[in-house]
């Protein structure tokens, strides 16, 4: 009999399993280390078209010369001239030289002269109230234009406009009529920055200051921008270390675009200046035009001869 075989079943062994791994540890996440991040990411960019815009643009925001833009002749008052000064970019830039009443008086070298160097967003057409001012007490008075602005050709910065005053001046004291010993500026706001500029090369005799600030560049970082980045940083504070001259420096109360410390530190660094404080913010100065009158006729006084020259002829208005 035929014995069955019964295959012996062969144990299969059991897979091996794997050994259990260590937890995978995810990153915690710090919600608001990201945001602060994000946040410090978006200022930065934002700073840098923020410098980008003023560095690109800063002669558009400092001389705003659209503001002033007039077209046609000019409308010359009486007793003046019209100076120009052609451009290599082709155009002319202007200037009104207005003159007193009569001929100079014989034996004094002609007319002492005031120059007056308006603000940023004025024109020489805006300046004749101190033409008559200056005239009344015998005063020749040169209104210089700066370029780009009233019917001037060109753009202005710093640089140009220093070029142009520089030439306007050669031609002032070039004039017989003119005493070029007795040249006064007078600047106002920017204009007083300009008036500074130009006395490191061509001192005058004297000066006079109004709401001016010690430089551009000083307000660089009240806008956030590095100073080293201004084009036209008008160096008020060191161009008058460097003067030997009487300066009468007139600053608003209220001014708060351009600070009294401004003008008090201006009065500091000068070496024989007399600082007069009135009412008035920086556009609407001088609040007290009898006592501003007053204080510019008695410091021009200085520059008169004692034969008499320069009585009043009449009292100009505030308008």
């Amino acid at each position: 009999m035929a014995s069955t075989l019964t295959p012996t079943a062969t144990p299969i062994a059991p897979a091996p399993q794997a050994s259990p791994s260590a937890p995978t540890t995810q990153p915690r996440k710090h919600p608001i280390r990201r945001l602060a991040f994000v946040v410090l990411r978006v200022l930065l960019i934002t700073w840098v078209c923020w410098i980008g815009y003023l560095y690109f643009f800063q002669e558009r925001l400092l001389f705003p010369a659209g503001l002033t833009k007039r077209t046609g002749q000019a409308r010359l008052p009486r007793n003046a001239e019209l100076l120009t000064i052609p451009l290599q970019s082709g155009g002319v830039v202007e200037a009104f030289l207005v003159k007193p009443r009569g001929d100079p008086p014989p034996g004094v070298g002609g007319w002492p002269a005031a120059v007056f160097f308006h603000g940023n967003a004025e024109s020489i057409d805006d300046s004749l109230g101190h033409a008559e001012l200056y005239t009344a007490l015998g005063f020749a008075c040169l209104l210089p234009e700066y370029r780009g602005y009233g019917r001037s050709a060109g753009s202005p910065s710093q640089a140009a406009i220093a070029t142009d005053m520089a030439r306007f001046h050669d031609l002032l004291i070039a004039r017989p009529d003119i005493d070029a010993s007795r040249l006064l500026y007078h600047g106002r706001s920017v204009g007083g920055a300009i008036a500074a500029d130009l006395a490191r090369t061509r001192p005058p005799a004297a000066m006079v200051l109004e709401s001016t600030f010690t430089s551009v560049s000083s307000f660089c970082w009240r806008y956030g921008v590095p100073p080293i980045l201004c084009r036209n940083p008008f160096r008020t504070d060191q161009a008058l270390c460097d003067l030997d001259i009487p300066i009468l420096i007139f600053h608003g109360t209220e001014d708060t675009l351009v600070p009294p410390a401004h003008g008090r530190s201006l009065r500091d660094l000068c070496k024989k200046a007399t600082l007069v404080e009135l009412p008035g913010d920086h556009n609407t100065f001088p609040g007290d035009w009898t006592r501003y009158e007053r204080e510019v006729e008695t410091f021009a006084r200085t520059l008169l001869p004692h034969s008499g020259q320069g009585e009043p002829s009449a009292r100009p208005s505030r308008e």
